[in-house]
């Protein structure tokens, strides 16, 4: 006799509350995974539409100088043009540079971002689709463009937009020559238009032949069979074997090294990359975090099913008289195992359908119900829902099928130590993993708090930057002054001042050439940032020696203002030593007029940058803004209306600058909320297979209770007794569940330049959680168990 479906189907009813109490718990544990793995592998999709996609490689500079290294997703000019038809390993190769113009139409102005140029071998490296036109011809003419349908739709409507033109930078006439689809979100290659790279190869300020000048991005499309370490070994010596004299001066070792473009997004540490990336560490932590679910469901149904193996003794005594086999026994119990976990999956596909939007928020990401039929995703869950319902019943299926009828007709293993063994075991298992999970996710807390929280060594609060880049320079530089004076005029407004950039945004990196003691060249890398003379007290920089710029000093002249850091690069033994040396920096050369105090330019997740300033108005992209009072919302007002005076035609881009640094931290945020998410869902298994339990010890041990309450037995004390092994095995968890996460969670600060460090009572508030939302969840149990009345239980005896 093998699985027998009317009697499956006939135990799932008889026991109603213990059979949803199984499939609860697993359709939980599934739903979990069933959402991380919609996670994941949306994670994993980036990139993984191009046709030769295995063939497809991002080309990064190394630069090494001792024991300082540095990894940049960009490569020079000069190392694109000397490959160029060099090796047959190559078949072709495109470089993309950055672009962000403003663009006129109409005689409208645009903020337009992001184009880049792009060469005509870019149509046969990538699989993007073109709408109309021809990409390959478009990127070949001089003054063309190919746009995308977002930009189509932005300047012409619905139009058809070939051969229509574009005014970039008031400068440069280009002509719609291809429309694109728009880039599938899971591209790191995101853009609205394609500039032909002949329409500006001749610029001389964008096409320098130094190998240090790290201005685009470089991708080859490999020959079939010729895979990343033939091409490393072609490339990486290329630059200190060709150009080992222009390099020479530097004192800086260059290596080229490729990426295939399918890991790019995941795998890539390279810094200054073309688009957002992710993280392969992370996707893997919640792989593992929606395996341990899965373990921590399967291990509720397993606790329930052993503990209650006994109220099925008379059915599988009769069933072993009536000379069934153990193997149909077992048929029978797993079948019923696979019929609750073909339940659970199928409730838990609707859970996930439901709770997508919610995470969505949560995550960020742009997941649709139509994801869950994906067929790869769909035999990957049924087969995970089926393996579940096995594994969760083979162990009761071999447990109720091994004994001999009288055995378990007396119920003698729900008695038995090896059975009352296994319970602990697996509940100690449960509470390890959860207090770990809910310990780290409090380390992660307080590390993510502590960067948000530590003073960065500058003035950030109530400051209000506009964003100017999107406006014509020949525009912006002469109307700059007028634009200043005014927001200065205005009422309540403390501070303004412009830079090339502000805290929190990207500064160009350059190779600096400082004189040192000896008065040699040698060169080291700095940030370097174009301020005027009133940044110092915008920002409230502090200076240990010289002075900064003042309104007396010639904005023409090159001088510099560097940091501690800098200085401590460059080898310079005191600011006073500082001052007066001399830094060249390409053409420009200076001497250090003042030395700052460090503060944190980026985010507490990177390590204090080498810093260099200058007096260079040309290069002003932003004004910031700071007021002694008032709400915000006036306060954008009243910038707005100056802008509005000053700029009319163009859009106006402004926003605080706390908001903005805070983006810095927006993946980690992400990451937090992600964990916390799942540690709860983990932490809620766990105390919901213990309700369990309880409960069916409380069951077990009523009479008990009952004649101890006749004998004077108080509340508290029954309490105990019921409570006692459960706070017992919370306690082993406890101990097992520190190392754990004192491993892992150190090891993850690791990766920090400024760790909180791990805090020993994070793991007593972990525990003392954990045990709260335990009591919470056995509470209500304990409470009737020991409050019923006992001529209820005992009347019968």
């Amino acid at each position: 006799m093998g699985f027998d479906f009317r009697i499956a189907w006939r135990n799932l009813r008889r026991r109603a509350g213990h059979s949803i109490a199984h499939v609860a718990g697993l359709t939980v544990g599934l739903a979990c995974f069933f959402l991380i793995l919609l996670f994941v592998s949306d994670e994993q999709a980036y990139d993984q539409f191009h046709e030769h996609k295995d063939r497809l490689f991002q080309v990064g500079t190394d630069a090494f100088r001792g024991e300082d290294e540095h990894h940049y997703a960009r490569a020079s000019r000069a190392a694109a043009e000397f490959i160029r038809d060099r090796f047959p390993e190559i078949e072709a190769q495109t470089q993309l540079a950055p672009y962000n113009p403003s663009v006129k139409q109409d005689g409208r102005y645009f903020n337009q971002n992001p184009l880049y140029f792009a060469e005509p071998d870019f149509a046969d490296l990538f699989s993007f689709r073109v709408v109309s036109g021809d990409l390959k011809e478009a990127l070949s003419t001089p003054d063309a463009i190919a746009i995308t349908e977002k930009m189509r739709s932005r300047y012409f409507g619905h139009e058809d937009a070939l051969g229509r033109t574009l005014v970039l930078n008031d400068s440069v006439v280009v002509t719609v020559k291809a429309v694109l689809a728009n880039p599938p979100r899971h591209s790191h290659i995101q853009f609205d238009g394609l500039v032909s790279w002949i329409t500006q190869q001749d610029w001389p300020f964008l096409a320098p032949g130094d190998w240090l000048f790290l201005n685009q991005f470089l991708y080859l499309k490999a020959r079939p069979g010729v895979d990343a370490a033939r091409l490393d070994s072609l490339l990486s010596p290329l630059a200190m074997q060709e150009f080992s004299e222009q390099l020479a001066g530097s004192g800086i070792t260059v290596r080229l090294q490729t990426t295939p473009v399918s890991t790019l997004y995941l795998r890539s540490t390279r810094t200054a990359d073309i688009g957002p990336k992710g993280d392969a560490d992370y996707v893997r932590l919640f792989l593992s975090i929606g395996v341990l679910i899965l373990i921590l469901a399967i291990i509720n149904y397993v606790n329930l099913s052993t503990a209650r193996a006994t109220e099925r003794a008379r059915e599988v005594g009769i069933r072993k008289v009536s000379g069934s086999l153990r193997g149909a026994l077992v048929g029978q119990f797993l079948g019923e195992s696979v019929l609750m976990g073909t339940l659970a999956g199928t409730a838990a596909g609707l859970l996930t359908w439901w709770l997508l939007p919610h995470f969505n928020q949560i995550s960020q990401k742009q997941l649709v119900g139509a994801d869950l039929f994906d067929p790869g995703f769909l035999l990957l869950a049924v087969g995970v829902t089926l393996a579940v319902g096995l594994v969760a019943g083979l162990y009761p299926a071999l447990v109720l099928s091994r004994f001999q009828p009288i055995e378990v007709l007396r119920g003698r293993f729900s008695a038995s130590s090896k059975g009352i063994g296994l319970r602990r075991v697996l509940v100690v298992a449960q509470f390890t993993a959860s207090i770990a999970l809910v310990a780290y996710s409090l380390v992660m807390y307080a590390q993510i708090r502590h960067m948000r929280d530590q003073p960065l060594g500058f003035r950030m609060a109530h400051q209000i930057v506009v964003n100017g880049s999107g406006v014509v320079k020949s525009i912006f530089i002469p109307r700059l002054d007028a634009f200043v004076a005014d927001l200065r005029a205005q009422s309540g407004v403390r501070s303004v001042s412009y830079s090339s950039s502000v805290p929190g945004k990207g500064a160009p990196f350059y190779n600096i050439y400082p004189e040192n003691a000896a008065g040699e060249a040698n060169t080291r890398d700095s940030y370097l940032v174009a301020v005027d003379d009133q940044f110092d007290d915008q920002f409230d920089l502090e200076m240990v020696a010289g002075t900064f710029f003042d309104a007396a000093y010639p904005a023409a002249d090159s001088g510099w203002v560097i940091n501690e850091k800098l200085m401590e690069i460059i080898g310079w033994a005191s600011p006073q030593e500082a001052l007066g040396k001399r830094i060249s920096v390409g053409d420009d050369t200076g001497v250090v007029v003042g030395v700052m105090k460090d503060f944190h330019y980026y985010s507490l997740k990177n390590p204090l940058p080498p810093l260099l300033l200058q007096r260079e108005k040309p290069w002003t992209n932003f004004v910031t803004v700071s007021f002694e009072s008032g709400p915000p919302q006036r306060q954008l007002e009243i910038v707005q209306a100056a802008w509005d005076r000053h700029f009319p035609e163009f859009p106006h881009v402004a926003g605080y600058l706390d908001d903005e640094f805070a983006l810095q931290y927006q993946n980690d945020q992400l990451l937090l909320r992600l964990f916390l998410l799942f540690t709860v869902v983990a932490v809620c298994i766990a105390a919901f297979g213990l309700f369990g339990l309880v409960s069916y010890a409380a069951t077990l041990r009523v009479r008990e209770i009952g004649i101890r309450k006749i004998f004077g037995a108080g509340g508290w004390h029954l309490a105990w007794r019921l409570g006692a092994e459960t706070t017992v095995l919370i306690g082993i968890a406890f101990v097992l569940a520190v190392p754990i996460s004192w491993r892992a969670a150190s090891s993850w600060m690791d990766g920090f330049p400024y760790p909180a460090g791990v805090d020993p009572l994070l793991f007593a508030w972990a525990a003392l959680l954990t045990a709260g939302i335990t009591l919470v969840a056995t509470g209500w149990v304990m409470y009737r168990a020991v409050t019923r009345n006992p001529a209820d239980v005992l009347r019968y005896e």
